[in-house]
């Protein structure tokens, strides 16, 4: 009777390890696949930004001398550590580069029609060849004079 009562006892937990194992598998697949989505979403975020911001430079290229024009954008995304903006006036494109929690990086460039673009000097990034927006900030101001799009961001007046 005791040796019964015991191999039940063992079959049950062997019951319970297999369900707990399957369990914990189901998870893990989940949990990945949770994450990968995210991280999708995240980089669509950061290409929105870069895009929208190409997209309005390219209105102020269009319009011509006079156009003045605030712009808005994510100030930042969720789940990214740090994400930074950069108008590069070489490929003449935008660029936002995105630095998750995971140490993961992307990058995405963004084409612009012009590369008659110019930035404050205090905002200058040499190494990636024109200036960066402060992601922080939230908003710039796009300004053409004479066919130059000049993005500023400390605008007095």
């Amino acid at each position: 009777m005791g040796a019964q009562k015991g191999q039940q006892a063992v079959e049950l937990l062997l019951a319970f390890s297999t369900a707990l194992a399957i369990f914990i598998t189901f998870y893990a697949l989940f949990s990945q696949q949770y994450g990968e989505s995210s991280n999708r979403h995240v980089q669509a975020q950061g290409i929105g930004v870069a895009d929208h911001i190409a997209a309005e430079i390219n209105e102020a290229a269009r319009a011509g001398d006079g156009y003045v024009r605030r712009i808005t954008y994510a100030q930042d995304l969720f789940g990214v550590e740090n994400y930074s903006i950069v108008v590069n006036n070489v490929s003449g494109s935008v660029d936002v580069a995105l630095v998750f929690f995971t140490n993961k990086e992307f990058d995405y460039s963004s084409p612009t029609i012009t590369r008659a673009i110019q930035g404050e000097a205090r905002y200058t990034d040499t190494p990636r060849n024109g200036f960066y927006i402060e992601a922080s900030r939230g908003y710039a101001y796009l300004e053409n004079r004479n066919g130059t799009v000049f993005v500023t961001q400390m605008r007095v007046g």
